[in-house]
């Protein structure tokens, strides 16, 4: 599906506020978040986003100032994505808080990523607290603060400073597994009991990749961090969280303040083997 749109704006680049008046509703939140990059393929600029429920979308604005809107084939545009989305999970350690979005959207956005995560016998047994803005400056002076009794030196320096580029993001999801569910689990079905707790990782592992890629989808940079136990004690108390309730993970996000690193990615041959008929 292609619509143009002609000479919109004389003689300059539309804002992202002025794409989103002429994209449709389901299309908005991959107009208010994509950039615009150089795309070789046309005379002029593209600008390419992703939103829940489409397979694609490229908006391509010319130098004549027509705009295309275009869904390809949904077929080959779903494994596109997935590996596109794959791919543009990096850890990023540069973060800022420059995100058009706003933090309901990205809230909005990461309870639906943990809403649709998988999990053993549908436990849902992940639990996430999501921190912006002041409160996730609060998370990190906690963890300063835990550190500072047991680093010290050029150490406790090189962890500061670490932690100051978490504080500088615009938020933080903290991930926890329900214990309550894994012992309501292991009593329903106590010839599983011993595995329970391994799969509760699993789906934790799960939400955790699955709001990192949602994160990413939106061009929002993030990393996985793991202070805890160090720091479950005062988070709890600070954010009154059940007891139940055991940490398991932080990843903060915001804005990407610097490009990412070549990955380096080991080779097919220690990693895989495939069989077929």
């Amino acid at each position: 599906m292609t619509r143009h749109y002609d000479r919109l704006w004389e003689g300059r680049w539309p804002s992202a506020s002025e794409f989103c008046r002429i994209s449709r509703p389901n299309f908005i939140h991959a107009v208010r978040a994509c950039r615009v990059v150089r795309n070789s393929a046309t005379t002029g600029f593209a600008l390419t986003g992703y939103c829940v429920g489409d397979p694609g979308l490229m908006l391509v604005l010319t130098e004549n100032q027509e705009i295309e809107l275009e869904l390809p084939n949904e077929k080959s545009a779903s494994r596109i994505m997935v590996a596109q989305l794959l791919a543009k999970r990096r850890t990023q350690y540069s973060l800022g808080k420059n995100i058009v979005l706003p933090d309901e959207e990205i809230d909005a956005l990461i309870r639906e990523a943990v809403r649709l995560s998988p999990s053993a016998f549908n436990s849902q047994s992940s639990r996430v607290v999501i921190l912006h803005r002041d409160e996730n400056q609060k998370l990190w002076d906690i963890v300063k603060s835990e550190l500072s009794h047991i680093v010290e030196g050029e150490a406790k320096k090189h962890s500061f400073r670490k932690i100051d580029s978490f504080a500088a993001g615009a938020g933080a999801v903290l991930f926890f597994e329900d214990r309550n569910v894994i012992r309501i689990l292991q009593d329903q079905w106590p010839l599983y009991a011993d595995h329970f707790p391994d799969w509760s990782e699993q789906a934790s592992g799960m939400a955790q990749l699955s709001v990192w890629i949602a994160l990413a989808g939106i061009g929002i940079g993030a990393s996985l961090q793991h202070y805890n136990p160090l720091v479950d004690a005062k988070i709890k108390r600070h954010w009154n969280i059940p007891d139940t309730w055991r940490l398991r993970a932080q990843m903060p996000f915001g804005s990407n303040e610097a490009p990412f690193p070549p990955k380096t990615i080991i080779s097919d041959g220690d990693r895989f083997r495939s069989f077929f008929r």
